[in-house]
């Protein structure tokens, strides 16, 4: 189970979500004239955040694939739940286990960030899980993946913070980081095209194509 655990971890999202709260982390230092923290606590409770986040990812990897099987079927034949290298019972015990283990984290951090890992898992079952099953629709999904990503950099940022407030943030900034991320985020999409098309999940791929899908993302990120 651990071995297909760790080959469904997805590790470029691992490490996204990890940039997230390290990018969120460094922003409180630039926009607050922080110096490093001295203290061990300071680094350790960093570190806790950013396990958090990992497991927050991890629990909507399990969610996700529950309501994915008809793609996976198509375009992820490896996924643990259509190889059955894990029975669906255990599966979702670890779904929630991840959960479980990501707000605990975070509460051991604050309550801020355990209110914002909290409302990134709601936005990640918002997005894959019937009846709503968001990811169908494509500006609202993309839309609703970078706020859940805004979530994760904001909670590496107030987790720095000496006021534990976004006073200092730029109000732009956020209008600024919600159009990167919806831009930039449909790049994960084109390797389900065949499997979003059986579903009926509309993401910008399946609408226009991959070749003009590549064009008008790449210009997007450009």
């Amino acid at each position: 189970h651990f071995i297909a655990l760790y080959h469904n971890a997805r590790f470029p999202q691992v490490f996204y979500h990890g940039g997230l709260v390290s990018v969120g982390a460094l922003l409180a230092i630039h926009f607050e004239n922080l110096s490093l923290p001295t203290s061990h606590f300071s680094y350790l409770a960093f570190l806790i955040l950013l396990f958090s986040a990992v497991f927050a990812w991890l629990a909507s990897v399990i969610s996700n694939d529950f309501f994915d099987v008809t793609i996976d079927e198509k375009t992820n034949p490896t996924r643990p739940l259509i190889q059955k290298t894990i029975n669906t019972g255990a599966y979702r015990d670890y779904g929630i286990i991840f959960f479980l283990i990501s707000l605990l984290l975070a509460a051991l951090v604050s309550s801020q960030a355990l209110l914002l890992i909290f409302g990134y898992q709601v936005c990640a079952w918002l997005y894959s899980a019937a009846p709503f099953r968001l990811k169908r629709f494509p500006l609202i999904a993309t839309l609703l993946a970078s706020f859940a990503s805004i979530l994760i950099l904001v909670a590496g940022y107030l987790s720095v913070s000496e006021n534990h407030s976004l006073a200092s943030l730029p109000n732009h900034f956020f209008l600024y980081l919600l159009f990167v991320f919806t831009a930039c985020l449909p790049i994960k999409d084109f390797k389900d095209i065949s499997g979003d098309k059986r579903d009926s999940v509309y993401t910008l791929p399946v609408i226009f194509g991959e070749t003009w899908g590549k064009r008008i993302i790449g210009s997007f990120v450009l």
